[in-house]
This record gives C-alpha cells, structure tokens and sequence, in this order.
C-alpha cells in the first residue's frame, strides 16, 4: 500500500491497483463521539495554592514529561485550532481559499460549498482558546498507536482512554483522521469537515464542533499526530487523534482557565506557524499567581489563571534574545498571548467616539478610518465610535473621514476626546473614470464573487494606496502596484459598490456587476476639486 501526501495518494494508489481507489479519497472518521457528564466540580484552594506575588511552579501539564510534544506537527494544529475560534469568520474564508495543495485537492474532489462553508464559520461565536494537556496528548497517542495496529480509523475506546490517563472531565469530544497527509490537511479536514455528501461537508459537522468549541466548553485539548508509513497499513501518512474537553476544576491539577499561546518565528513569512518555527525551553511567567510554564518542543506553553486580573508575562530564554515582556487582561475565560520573536510588543489602545456634520449642521453619513479599523457614521447620521484603537509608538493616531461629495478629513490625534468635525464640500472634481452601466442580477444575491483592479493617480500609471471597500469587504492597495483583489458578496441587485478612500484624493464609488470585476480606479487629487 503506497503512502502519500493527500494529493499523490488518490493515483498512485489507483495506478498501483493497490488498496485504495480514486472514490475512496480520505476524510475523517464520521460521526465524532460527545460526552457530557454531571457537573460535580470540587474546588480546592489550600493555602500553598492561593494566588503568590510571583509564581513559584511550574505547570508541567502542558507538555509530556520530555518535553518533546507537542512537538512541531502537534502544535501546528494546536495554533490553528486556536486563531480559528478567535476568527470563525476569517476561519472560513481561509479555509475556502487556501491554495495549499493538500487542503485545495480534497475540498475540490468533496465539491464542499464555498459559500456555505463560509456562512457556516460566519455565524459562529469566537470562543476562548484551548490549553494543551498532556494526559489528553497520552491518552490521544495511546488511541493513534492503537489506529495503527489495527490499521484501523474509529473511535474505539477513545473516552476510556481519556479516563484511564487520569483527566476528569465533564464534557468531552473526539476526532480521529487515521490518513492525514500532514498537520495542515488534518485540521482542514476536521474544521472543514469534509466528506461524501451533497454540500461535501459530514452531517452534523462533529468534528468542527469539537474545533471551534460550539457545543460545549471545550478547555483543554490533547492531539497526537503519529507517523505511520509503512506499506504493511493503509493508514497514514499521519494518523491524528484529538481529544477535547471541559476539565471537573479542581484548582490543583484540573483548570478551565489559562493563558495559552506559542513562542515562534514565521521563518517564511507566511503569516502562520509552520512545525519547525517554534521556540523551545523558553520561560514565560507571570508576575503574579502560582504557575509559571517552559515551552515544550513546539514552542508551545499555557498556565493556569486562578484570578481575573491583569498580568506582565515575561519570556526569557530558549534562544529568543532578550527578555521581553507582554500585557494580558484575563477575565472568566483563557486567553491567547502568542510571542513572535523579533516583533515590537502591541502599541496601546485607545477609544475614539465623535459626530460629523456639514457645514449647515446636518449629520452625515461617512466612512471613518482609523488605525486600521472602520465603521459608518449613519447609524444614527453622524455619530461614530471605535474602541480599541492601536496608536503608533508615539501614541497618535491618524482619523481618516470620507463622504462622496466633500474633501476628505484627516486629522493626527495627540489626544483623543470627543471629535467634533465639519466636514466641507469638495466641489466638482475631475473625472478620470468610465462608468459601466451594471446590470441587475436579483438571482445572484449572496453569491460570492472575486473583483480586482489597481488605483492610479488620475490617468497615469502612478499607483495610490487607498482603502478599497466593497460590500463590507475591504483593503489597502498598498503593496506599490495600487493593486486590490477582494472576495466579496454580491448585494440584493446582484451588484458590487466599491468605495475607494486616500489622504489627499477625492473619495470615489463605483457600482458594477458581477460581469465587470475588474476595474481600474483613477483618483482626482483633493486639490483639483472646485
């Protein structure tokens, strides 16, 4: 039986007249197991364990005893299940367009709904982070190496294994992926959930619920990811086992509450962690409470949180340079700190709340930018309020306000009371633009589709960096060719409207069809408009 990574194995497999055949392409193993037992928590908090100034042991529990899992592959998985259920949203989209081979081939051969996949993550909940737990990571490994004996994929024994290893839970759940090709298609498989249906996602979706803690508090998580290639078993060339569950809280060795996250470098800039890209041996302390961790071989790290507060974590060692330090507010819920070696600590955050009108005192209807983040002032006219606002190290943010047919507002903010702002008539501007007359396409409604273009300086080749902004989708032609391409849900008329916004240009909007997705926007220069 040839082994292979998820896109070679559906033909060489074929090819060889071994074992399995083009219709058997691989998917988790359905109908995932959920348990749900009384609530009997008992809380201990002896004296030794009450909250100290400075922790003073170590949680181990977060890792095997040496130290080398998760390792690499394991946390690969734990970090992505983690940004999933911070970003349901983000989640699905990424999910519906990642171009990797080994998620793209097996979402295509499922024929899974684009759409509806991302619909489904977009109306999930963000939920709190998972912390990894070693007798879950045994029990998980015990069941992998199981899987591979009996060159098998079920759920045999999976709970009772979970019991055996010595964690009490209340709630758990179990996913089982007997022939991943790697730590990246496993957990596309999982959370896409695909399988052998009409939409190309498994009936009732067990195994996302289990990943994005849907239907239920699902804390803690163990994961083993066992390498099996040899051509004696069909299984592999990784075989996954995940447990997920909801710990009885005791306060000495069963917690619910911790701050977990991932000491790495992204290597090759990819924008996600990779297996090799973690940081072992690394301290990370609070400055208050009982726990402290050390990174386990995939960088990974979680403490448990006895009080809502506020902590200075402070990561030291394990090669990283000098000790650095992060501010996390924990509340009821576990919360995610990751440390990317090499970037600045987050800026501080600040609330910004205002009111535009024109210059006849009438409320408008405007797009507000600012530090990044966005609303519209119409809800009611001309009011607008952003919360959490990064400032630039020098603690200023820029407020950007647009509006068709006024110059735009642009402000640098030393300090940030309530912004009282007139916005005054741009005049007439030239147009450097055609203007397709689009089509309306009723059927189309909700359809995603993808638009493209470049913003230029009037009609030159000279590129802009603008916000572009359609249907609620947005971004910046910003990487020096003023180019854009968004993915974008058409409107009730089957139309796209792209709004594009520049410091020191005249706001532009042009509405199209799903038959016109590319378009260049040519920009007049605020200073040209009469």
């Amino acid at each position: 039986m040839c082994k292979r990574s998820c896109t070679v194995l559906l033909f060489c497999c074929a090819l060889s007249g071994q074992g399995t055949s083009l219709a058997q392409v691989p998917y988790p193993e359905p109908d995932p197991p959920r348990e749900f037992l009384p609530a009997t928590d008992s809380m201990v908090t002896p004296q030794a364990l009450l909250p100290a100034a400075a922790p003073t042991i170590e949680w181990t529990y977060h890792r095997s005893a040496d130290m080398q899992h998760p390792n690499g592959e394991e946390q690969e998985q734990v970090w992505l299940i983690n940004r999933a259920r911070q970003d349901p949203t983000a989640e699905g989209i990424w999910l519906a367009t990642e171009t990797d081979r080994d998620v793209a081939f097996a979402r295509d051969w499922f024929g899974v709904d684009l759409n509806k996949l991302m619909s489904e993550f977009a109306a999930i909940a963000p939920k709190p982070p998972a912390a990894f737990d070693s007798r879950l990571y045994e029990a998980a490994k015990l069941h992998s190496d199981d899987l591979i004996a009996r060159d098998a994929q079920d759920h045999n024994n999976q709970f009772s294994r979970i019991s055996a290893a010595g964690f009490n839970y209340r709630s758990a759940r179990g996913n089982v992926f007997s022939y991943a090709a790697n730590s990246l298609n496993a957990h596309a498989g999982f959370n896409i959930d695909w399988g052998n249906t009409a939409d190309g996602m498994q009936t009732g979706r067990g195994h996302r619920k289990a990943i994005m803690s849907i239907d239920g508090d699902f804390t803690n998580v163990g994961l083993a990811s066992v390498v099996e290639t040899s051509v004696l078993t069909s299984v592999g060339e990784r075989v996954v086992t995940q447990n997920f569950a909801e710990a009885r809280a005791n306060g000495v060795d069963h917690f619910n509450r911790f701050i977990v996250g991932t000491v790495w470098e992204d290597i090759n800039s990819n924008g996600r962690y990779d297996a090799g890209e973690g940081y072992p041996g690394v301290m990370v302390e609070p400055d208050k409470g009982t726990y402290y961790a050390v990174t386990s071989a995939g960088g990974g790290y979680a403490i448990p949180i006895e009080t809502a507060d506020t902590y200075q974590v402070t990561f030291s060692g394990g090669g990283i340079g000098q000790a650095d330090s992060r501010d996390i507010a924990v509340g009821a819920e576990s919360v995610l700190l990751d440390y990317e070696v090499g970037t600045q600590p987050p800026p501080g955050t600040v609330d910004l709340d205002g009111f535009i009108e024109n210059l006849a005192g009438t409320p408008l209807c405007t797009m507000v930018l600012a530090s990044g983040q966005y609303m519209f002032s119409c809800n009611p006219d001309g009011e607008f309020s952003l919360t959490n606002l990064p400032t630039e190290p020098d603690g200023t943010i820029k407020l950007q306000v647009y509006a068709d047919g006024f110059r735009p507002h642009v402000a640098t903010l030393n300090s940030y009371p309530y912004q009282s702002i007139t916005m005054v008539p741009s005049g007439n501007c030239p147009d450097y633009n055609s203007h397709p007359a689009p089509g309306v396409y009723p059927d189309s409604a909700g359809n995603w589709i993808d638009i493209s273009g470049q913003v230029r300086l009037q009609d030159t080749a000279t590129p802009v960096c603008a916000m572009t902004l359609a249907n609620g989708q947005y971004m910046f032609s910003c990487d020096g060719s003023g180019s854009y391409n968004l993915r974008v849900p058409l409107d009730a008329n089957g139309q796209v409207k792209l709004q594009v916004y520049a410091d020191g240009f005249a706001p532009y909007v042009l509405l199209f069809d799903e038959y016109n997705t590319s378009n260049t926007v040519r920009l007049a220069r605020d200073s040209e408009c009469q």
